[in-house]
């Protein structure tokens, strides 16, 4: 038995949450076997994975099973502990599509990269929209043909959308000039709602709304108040409506 604990340390070492996840797992239920079978192309950059504290995947075997370290745990979501030992196209399955012609490119022996790739990945239990930096290079076995596939990763989607709040509420800042009302409140007109159009997504932005078409003028008590216009062209998203709460810089700058 202590012979056994030393192989699987040696294989998994480290004493992270994936590296003892990994100890425990039952090998010979998957198509990779027992891992004292397995070859050093996979052994060796699995070690390197399991002892780096950046985001990374690994997939080997003709199904791409899938390996991954503590780092990366966050990106998964819900999906995790279940994907460990999974095929990768069962594991992404809402955006393999997004990414098999990359994959076919590593099986040829290519490589690729990605910076802030947008992916809709259900890791919460519905779509989220997440921005992704990550590069897939082959790995090879001992006669030279790519075995599998190694991802570092990194994830974009809070700087991705910081930016683009930022840039928005400059262009929306720049067209509050000269449009303050009596009361605190301020109205939108075209030329704002093609701001939100321009930006895909249908905002709350703290207590502003554009829904069904309708402007909002947003008070200073914070109150809506609907306007007697329509917005010539809604704001929508697709498949939900999306709130952020980064409006209080907007507030403010409305508001003084």
């Amino acid at each position: 038995m202590s012979g056994t604990s030393g192989f699987l340390e040696a294989v998994f070492p480290g004493d992270s949450q994936m590296a003892r996840m990994m100890r425990a797992t039952d090998w010979s239920a998957t198509s990779l076997g027992n891992p004292d079978e397995w070859p050093d192309a996979l052994k060796i950059p699995l070690r390197m994975l399991l002892t780096s504290r950046f985001e990374m995947w690994l997939g080997w075997g003709p199904d791409l099973t899938f390996f991954y370290n503590d780092a990366y745990i966050p990106t998964l979501g819900v999906k995790h502990p279940s994907s460990l030992g999974q095929p990768f196209r069962e594991v992404w399955r809402e955006v393999y599509a997004d990414v098999a012609a990359q994959v076919e490119q590593v099986a040829a022996g290519g490589s690729t990269w990605n910076e802030a790739l947008l992916l809709l990945l259900e890791r919460s239990g519905y779509p989220e929209e997440t921005y992704h930096s990550f590069s897939y290079s082959p790995l090879h076995d001992a006669s030279g043909a790519v075995a599998g596939l190694l991802c570092v990763v990194s994830e974009e989607t809070e700087r991705v959308i910081n930016e683009r709040r930022m840039a928005m509420l400059r262009l929306l800042g720049g067209g509050m000039v000269g449009l303050l009302h009596h009361d605190g409140g301020t109205a939108f007109g075209a030329d704002h709602c093609a701001v939100l159009r321009q930006q895909h997504l249908c905002l709350g932005l703290g207590d502003l709304h554009l829904h069904a078409g309708s402007f909002h003028r947003l008070s200073a008590g914070r109150h809506l108040f609907p306007l007697q216009s329509q917005c010539p062209a809604p704001v929508r998203h697709p498949d939900r409506i999306r709130t952020f709460h980064a409006s209080d810089a907007l507030y403010r700058h409305m508001a003084s």
